[in-house]
């Protein structure tokens, strides 16, 4: 064997008849006579020789590597590995000999290093074992896939106990979901949706079960609160992994149009945007009419205010759609909507066209909200004796990207309204009778501004308020009324009053919830439980803790009402002891629900909340905005308890949020 000392780096080429006694060697007990330097050196020389120079033959190269089953330096192997970076372009295809050359090695190697780290090993071996399981899972091993599997489902038996080294959570999480089934699959989804971590995305596309995917596919569709980078990234790596699956490659060519990530547009001006495409002075009491026109592709709809007028096809699947002229307007009451939402006619009595775009998904949900929309425009209809062209409910899925400009759940322009999804949707199974009222206040809100805001023309942006507040009108005087029957408003009580009607009230209504029983009665329960636990009514603050007691012997058989969950939790832990403050701050460690955090602090025990603090101080793993959300909900709830403010202020430098400084020093 040449050994060179010479300062460079240098390829050795030998002939073919060295090369097979070399191999022999090497595949001898005897191969550790040759320094792992240069056993390193002789599998890199063959492999670029073989791949790069062709001088070599393949089967020359495969033939000194087959020792490697016996080797457990990470120095010798690192050629190798960096072969299969090399070559892994070419996996599907089989005169490499890639994937069957390797499962000649593997079984033997992993006999020897095993999958599990083992304490106080060398830190070269836990390199390769790491290398190589990744590789061997890469190339089809079984007995790889079967133990990252096995490793998955061990985590999911105890997440807090059975924790997975960082630096094996991709293998064992993307390797593990290959061959593991639905319900392991879902708790993974159900992680990322509680998480919000992105990368546990990625993971899921590993899966090979062709049902799976198509699950996947159609939930990245419907899942508008994903960025459309993520849903198209997700898209992508799907594709990239199972182009080779004809199943699944069929179902995505087949369902191509409805499973693309789509982008979703919906352009708002008030106060001050409509400068950015109107080079004007954008006073409101400037007006001038729109005659409006959009080129888009085929497969979107587009919206304006005023009705289509015409339709232009154009190259590349393009069209333009032309509007109707509008009237006399200001810049900021210009909207317009690109979308592939599905639409639904309804009213058409009151309006030429009157229409409700959702997404599919959301459209079960909107059956209650359509109805409110035909008795509140029915009322203004009578009352004003106006008819107007055309209205547009367009309801936007959530989205931190699209409402990050607007802070309110709708918003009413020239011919349209737009809503937050889940502020108008109401799901019979989870949502509360109460949030039947909150949308009927929202729609009658939004439906009023339309119709004031069409016909008032602002002279200065400093009377905004005037609309807003005529809008609110009709939320008292009409509509509301009309619409939900109601005939007495509740007014404002003084503490003292109170105690003195609410033990009364409770023993006609109870606490608990009864099937069947009426909307009102159920809104009106929820209402006056939360104000008599607001008020120190202690009656109300036992029921809460003997709820919450009785949920937590059994979360699984004893579930909460999801409209109660903030009241038991909450209103239930001002009076409760250490053991069951404790075994809530367990359900946040294993579920990881920020909201959990929150309830923590409604306990009025001050050694409680002085435990809590220095928890959250201690606690660097919380991320800085919830600690000092933490830190401020305690000082906001507490601040009239001396001996809790006595704590704070005393030790203040101490328990106060602070950054992660070796963090901070590690990304500067």
């Amino acid at each position: 064997i040449f050994i060179c000392y010479i300062t460079g780096y240098y390829r050795v080429n030998y002939e073919l008849t060295m090369w097979q006694r070399i191999a022999y060697y090497l595949n001898s007990d005897n191969y550790k006579n040759i320094h792992v330097l240069n056993r390193a050196q002789i599998l890199d020389d063959a492999f670029h020789l073989a791949i790069e120079e062709k001088t070599l033959s393949l089967s020359t190269f495969w033939n000194l590597s087959h020792y490697l089953s016996r080797e457990t330096d990470y120095v010798a192997w690192y050629p190798m590995i960096k072969a299969f970076e090399y070559m892994s372009i070419f996996i599907p295809f089989s005169e490499i000999g890639l994937e069957e050359e390797m499962r000649k090695i593997l079984p033997t190697l992993f006999k020897k290093i095993g999958y599990q780290e083992i304490p106080n090993e060398n830190d070269l071996t836990k390199c390769l074992r790491q290398e190589i399981a990744k590789w061997a899972c890469v190339l089809g091993d079984s007995d790889c896939r079967i133990n990252a599997t096995s490793r998955l489902e061990w985590h999911f038996t105890n997440p807090e106990k059975h924790k997975i080294l960082p630096w094996w959570k991709e293998w064992t999480f993307c390797k593990g979901l290959i061959k593991a089934n639905g319900s392991i699959w879902m708790k993974m989804l159900d992680i990322s949706e509680r998480e919000h971590d992105k990368q546990i995305l990625e993971y899921l596309t590993c899966s090979e079960n062709p049902n799976i995917i198509q699950i996947y596919l159609n939930k990245i569709t419907e899942n508008m609160s994903l960025k459309i980078n993520d849903r198209v990234n997700i898209f992508l790596r799907i594709i990239a992994k199972h182009a080779k699956n004809i199943e699944i490659l069929e179902y995505i060519l087949e369902n191509f149009e409805k499973i693309k990530p789509r982008w979703l547009n919906a352009v708002h001006f008030q106060p001050i945007r409509g400068r950015r495409l109107f080079p004007c002075w954008d006073e409101p009491a400037f007006k001038t009419t729109f005659k409006i026109s959009i080129k888009h592709h085929k497969e979107y709809m587009a919206l304006s205010n005023m009705p289509s007028q015409t339709f232009e096809l154009a190259d590349n699947n393009m069209i333009w759609t032309h509007f109707h002229p509008t009237p006399l307007m200001s810049t900021y009451r210009v909207a317009v909507v690109l979308a592939t939402f599905p639409f639904d006619g309804i009213n058409a009595f009151h309006f030429e066209r009157e229409t409700v775009w959702c997404r599919k998904y959301s459209a079960p949900y909107t059956k209650f909200v359509k109805t409110i929309f035909t008795r509140v425009t029915s009322h203004l209809r009578i009352r004003f004796n106006i008819k107007i062209a055309k209205l547009d409910h367009v309801v936007l899925p959530e989205s931190k990207s699209m409402w990050n400009w607007y802070l309110r759940d709708g918003m009413s322009q020239w011919g349209f309204i737009f809503y937050r999804e889940r502020r108008i949707m109401y799901n019979e199974a989870i949502d509360p009778p109460s949030h039947k009222i909150e949308v009927t206040r929202l729609v009658t809100y939004e439906l009023a501004h339309h119709w004031s805001s069409n016909f008032i023309t602002l002279s200065s942006w400093s009377y905004l308020w005037i609309t807003d507040a005529l809008k609110a009108l009709p939320l008292f005087y009409g509509p509301l009324c009309k619409v939900l029957k109601l005939n007495r408003v509740l007014s404002t009580c003084l503490t003292k009053e109170m105690r003195i009607i609410l033990p009364t009230l409770f023993k006609e209504i109870g606490y608990q919830e009864i099937t069947n029983e009426d909307d009102f009665t159920k809104y009106l329960r929820q209402e006056i439980a939360k104000w008599a636990c607001v008020l120190g009514d202690s009656d109300c603050r036992i029921n809460a803790a003997s709820k919450l007691e009785w949920h937590i012997t059994n979360p699984e058989k004893h579930k909460i009402l999801p409209w109660w969950k903030e009241w038991t939790f909450c209103n239930g832990l001002i009076k409760a002891n250490g053991s069951t403050w404790m075994k809530m701050m367990d359900i946040f460690k294993r579920d990881h629900d920020i909201q959990i955090l929150e309830y923590l602090t409604c306990s009025e025990n001050p050694n409680i909340i002085q435990i809590y603090l220095n928890k959250i101080t201690e606690n660097m793993s919380l991320e800085i905005n919830d600690r000092v959300n933490i830190f401020l909900r305690i000082i906001a709830k507490h601040a009239k308890n001396i001996e809790i403010l006595k704590y704070i202020l005393e030790n203040f430098e101490k328990i106060k949020p602070r950054y992660d400084k070796t963090l901070f020093k590690i990304i500067l």
